[in-house]
């Protein structure tokens, strides 16, 4: 990249994309429209939540980012 990514005004008019990812430690999310970020959201999971696998850990933060997120998609 050759320039730092702006965060942008969001459109409704446009689709919104949610870009996931999750790991032992935490999840995290980006709202992106048109390749521009909208918000970020991110949440350090507990103990329990780490000893989930991967796949677990992938369906929680989507449920997380979509529940966060709703009003947008």
């Amino acid at each position: 990249m050759t320039q730092p990514p702006m965060v942008a005004l969001l459109d409704l008019t446009k689709p919104f994309i949610i870009e996931i990812d999750a790991s032992r430690n935490g999840i995290w999310a980006v709202l992106m429209q048109g390749g521009n970020p909208i918000a970020f959201i991110s949440k350090c999971l507990g103990s329990r939540q780490q000893a989930l696998s991967t796949y677990e850990n992938e369906m929680l933060a989507i449920l997380h980012d979509v529940s966060k997120w709703k009003h947008y998609l």
